[in-house]
């Protein structure tokens, strides 16, 4: 099984199980996550079987690793049907753009050994994946700082993001339109370093602090970041 989009999948989907331990295999499809949460169901009492009950030790691993369950009762006949909802367990999975293979193991322990073959239980068990959300950005045509996309002013050199009334041109790389200035180094939308025509002549001044040459009007050393 693999896990690409995020949403919410089951592993196990009101399946019988028998001699423990239930395990799969799942590969998880994501530059990163912010979030995995995981619920459970399972019941021995299904199918009769009084001696077989959840591990209390390590109920549940995810790639060797025991998820620690709050409150699971002491006494084994307590654990013969439990459900748990919405447990962390993003510190134990793996993920990445390629997919890294996960292991889940439900542990039990079947009393009775003339269940060991047979359906002893069943087992729910699903994930609910949350990634991060993609922020959209507005890069400044000054500097190349990104801001918030509603934002006025630039918050790295303090420069009004909204210009208009004046000529432009398209990015090449992307085709959005740019006002045609000297001072316009990079792209709103996409941030690409635009290129300044033979005929126009950047005027430049020296770093107060490190000497670098930058812009005339930089309010900000590009090379070490001092104020001008």
């Amino acid at each position: 099984m693999e896990l690409m989009a995020p949403t919410h999948f089951v592993i196990w989907n009101n399946e019988s199980i028998g001699s423990p331990p239930a395990r799969r295999s799942v590969v998880f499809k994501y530059p990163e996550v912010e979030k995995v949460l995981l619920s459970f169901s399972i019941d021995f009492a299904v199918n009769g079987s009084s001696r077989s009950y959840l591990d209390p030790i390590k109920p549940d691993t995810i790639n060797g690793k025991t998820l620690k369950i709050q409150d699971l009762p002491s006494d084994p006949t307590s654990l013969r049907v439990v459900d748990r909802t919405d447990l962390d367990i993003t510190p134990m999975v793996k993920t990445s753009a390629e997919g890294s293979d996960n292991i889940f193991e439900v542990n039990y322990i079947a009393g009775d050994r003339s269940f060991l073959r047979r359906h002893v239980g069943v087992l729910t068990l699903s994930v609910t994946v949350v990634t991060p959300e993609r922020k959209l950005v507005r890069y400044c045509f000054f500097c190349g700082a990104q801001n918030e996309v509603g934002a006025k002013q630039c918050s790295r050199c303090g420069r009004l993001l909204e210009v208009g009334g004046e000529q432009t041109t398209a990015c090449p790389k992307c085709g959005e339109t740019i006002p045609l200035r000297p001072d316009i180094r990079f792209c709103d939308k996409c941030g690409a370093l635009q290129e300044v025509g033979p005929s126009v002549q950047l005027k430049t001044k020296t770093c107060k602090k490190c000497g670098a040459t930058i812009e005339a009007e930089a309010l900000y050393c590009s090379k070490c970041g001092s104020p001008q």
